[in-house]
């Protein structure tokens, strides 16, 4: 078997297997090489086999297998390089399992999961990139454990048909529609997330809020968001590698809470110089 298997340097592909209902096989696999397709697999239950993985340096492609109970295999995985779509597995009701996902460097996409009730688990993503598709989960509630994902790398947000949906407010979603960083479809779901008036109405009453979890983010903010001298909400910094605050000199007002570290705190952090325009 594959009980001794660390690297695949290529592609893994588990398709259109309609009686496995386990894999055991992959116990000391750490990186995916390519992409990695889980489809079409009827009877398939579990991914137990991939409790090690580590690293995805291509696209984690999950799709269609009604069986699947729960993501476990997936306990240890930090980074998928590539994007992460995850389409018409109907018995999966949260991605708790993906507690250790740290990075994602391209779109998230989550359509047609018929038993999925939030995106808990996604507490540790730092980020999504290029598209971020939420539709058609017929018993979703909550997208909050995406609220901490930075924003500015989203062009496009498309949150549709998800029926018990009714708060799509949460801060990254608020802060793209304050600073117009990506093309915004909001439609046909629930109450307050209804369509992109009234997740606009909401988010104007909780004000423009900022999380810094990275050096790169903070690097990055004079411009993705300009200007940004005014920050109507709250401002948290908290990252293991910030080391420096000086790209934050443009904002001179902030109408809400500033924090600085919490959590595990700012242990790079040795001058707050970069805030010395705050009036």
């Amino acid at each position: 078997g594959f009980t001794n298997l660390q690297l695949i340097e290529g592609d893994l592909q588990i398709t259109d297997n309609v009686s496995i209902t386990e894999i055991n096989d992959f116990p000391a696999l750490i990186d995916v090489a390519g992409d990695f397709s889980l489809e079409n697999n009827d009877a398939l239950q579990n991914l137990n086999a991939f409790s090690g993985l580590i690293s995805i340096a291509g696209d984690l492609n999950i799709k269609n297998n009604p069986s699947l109970e729960d993501l476990l295999g997936f306990s240890q995985l930090e980074f998928i390089s590539g994007s992460f779509l995850f389409e018409s597995n109907h018995s999966i009701q949260s991605f708790s399992d993906f507690a250790t996902l740290q990075q994602l460097n391209g779109s998230m996409h989550i359509l047609n999961n018929e038993q999925l009730l939030d995106l808990n688990g996604f507490e540790e993503l730092d980020a999504i990139y290029d598209s971020l598709l939420i539709e058609n989960n017929l018993n979703l509630a909550s997208i909050e454990g995406i609220s901490q994902t930075y924003p500015y790398y989203l062009s496009y947000i498309n949150i549709a048909n998800n029926p018990l949906l009714s708060n799509c407010s949460v801060l990254s979603i608020c802060n793209t529609i304050s600073n117009g960083f990506a093309e915004l479809v909001i439609e046909n779901n629930a109450l307050a997330c209804l369509n992109e008036n009234a997740v606009s109405l909401l988010c104007d009453s909780l004000g423009m809020s900022l999380l810094f979890t990275s050096q790169e983010e903070i690097d990055a903010f004079p411009s993705v968001c300009n200007p940004c001298d005014s920050i109507s909400g709250f401002v948290q910094i908290q990252g293991n590698v910030i080391t420096n605050l000086d790209s934050l000199s443009s904002i001179v007002s902030i109408e809400g809470s500033i924090m600085i570290g919490g959590g595990a705190g700012n242990p790079m952090l040795t001058s707050v110089s970069g805030l010395d325009n705050l009036n």
